[in-house]
């Protein structure tokens, strides 16, 4: 690419990557619903949500449904429901496999890991559970990719650890013992989570701030994966203009985006997009199309070019809501 800021390739590049994030966002078909603080994936044209917060209580139940053609969310149906009533997990997902992680019940935290197979039909088999974590914690990181799973920081309920855990996945879906990894520059807990390039990404989150104040951070992590599984140095990057926690935070063509979230307590409605870089690095953050309403402790993530918010804290209430915009 020519380095020139006067050469017309570079202003046309730049001019394209200034439009990525504003297309409008619209609703798709509602939740049957309330859910917050709950946890999603989308997997092979499939949506799914687990758990969460209902109307002030803990719910075990598992919704999925097919993403349409056009990038809208088709009906919502139940599949096989978790074994416990849980909010504050973590999913991740991996040849064929979902991962449910940690969570609070809403008197403690847990260390269970729960598994299940992906049916072809998106229904979800029963749930087992595999080698629990070395910690019971809720509002942890998590990551599977290339046969390990990983899990980062969480809290116990009164304080964000850094610890970094990972273990190798094996072909029936149960997982091995957990070997420590690379500690977290700082303990950290609900923050926005990705992987590109073989790197994990930390993108806000919550924490003790300067005097012992717990609040949410802006700031931005990466750390390489190695060949072994292992985690690498944890390199800081470029913050978010705003310290955010109960984000989502996900990867399109290599852009990252940061849906809403919440600091001091106040929701936002402001979608943040960088540039990724093959180095791991990344460029400022941008402001998008900015949502409607104000939410956090949603979930979300993106399928084929398509950004997804589902329920959460909107505008102050536990919503059934759920948004898309084209990227």
């Amino acid at each position: 690419m020519p380095t020139s800021v006067d050469s017309p390739d570079w202003i046309t590049v730049q001019a394209i990557l200034n439009t990525i994030g504003q297309n409008s966002w619209s609703n798709t078909t509602a939740l049957p619903q309330t859910a917050a603080f709950g946890s999603s994936l989308i997997y092979r044209g499939y949506v799914y949500l687990f758990g969460g917060i209902d109307n002030g209580s803990p719910a075990a139940t598992v919704y999925y449904a097919p993403i349409n053609a056009n990038g809208t969310i088709g009906t919502w149906a139940t599949t096989t429901a978790l074994p416990a009533a849980i909010y504050n997990t973590s999913a991740c997902v991996y040849n064929g496999f979902i991962y449910i992680i940690g969570g609070y019940t809403g008197t403690v935290s847990v260390s269970t890991v729960y598994y299940a197979a992906v049916n072809s039909n998106g229904t979800i088999g029963a749930w087992n559970t595999t080698t629990a974590m070395p910690a019971v914690l809720n509002a942890v990181m998590s990551i599977c990719q290339d046969g390990y799973i990983y899990m980062l920081g969480g809290t116990n309920t009164t304080t964000p650890v850094a610890n970094t855990y990972y273990a190798a996945i094996a072909a029936d879906g149960t997982i091995g013992a957990w070997t420590a990894g690379t500690a977290l520059p700082v303990g950290n807990a609900s923050a926005g989570i990705f992987t590109y390039h073989n790197s994990i990404y930390i993108v806000g989150g919550a924490g003790l701030l300067p005097g012992g104040v717990s609040g949410a951070y802006s700031s931005v992590y990466s750390v390489p994966i190695t060949s072994t599984g292992a985690l690498g140095t944890w390199i800081s990057l470029a913050g978010l203009p705003e310290p955010r926690q109960a984000t989502v935070a996900t990867i399109v063509n290599g852009v990252a985006y940061v849906i809403c979230g919440e600091n001091n307590a106040v929701g936002s409605n402001q979608l943040y997009w960088t540039q990724l870089n093959s180095d791991g690095t990344i460029g400022q953050w941008n402001i998008g199309n900015n949502l409607p309403v104000t939410n956090y402790a949603h979930t979300g993530g993106s399928y084929n070019g398509v950004l997804y918010m589902l329920g959460g804290q909107q505008n102050g209430s536990t919503s059934a809501l759920t948004w898309f915009a084209q990227v």
